[in-house]
């Protein structure tokens, strides 16, 4: 499944995004973020696994699915991925 947040500048996406991280993570489920910067890394709970994009050198849409691909190969319980401003 996929579900979009979008809104306004300053319509509380980021705020909505970091509650929703830290509900799953308190259930017990491996959950990472995709991050453009580090931005999350204060607000989330430390139990989740955050990915700063720029540290990777992904160049479009497919590169970015390969490189989510490859992370459930490796990980193979992840329970979900969130994606935060890549570009």
């Amino acid at each position: 499944m996929i579900r979009v947040i979008v809104g306004n500048k300053g319509s509380g996406k980021t705020a909505r995004l970091v509650d929703e991280l830290n509900e799953h993570a308190a259930q017990d489920n491996n959950v990472v973020c995709i991050e453009y910067g580090r931005r999350l890394d204060s607000s989330v709970n430390f139990k989740i696994r955050l990915v700063d994009i720029t540290e990777y050198p992904t160049n479009g849409y497919r590169e970015l699915l390969n490189f989510i691909s490859g992370m459930y190969a490796k990980d193979y319980d992840l329970g979900c991925v969130y994606i935060d401003s890549i570009y």
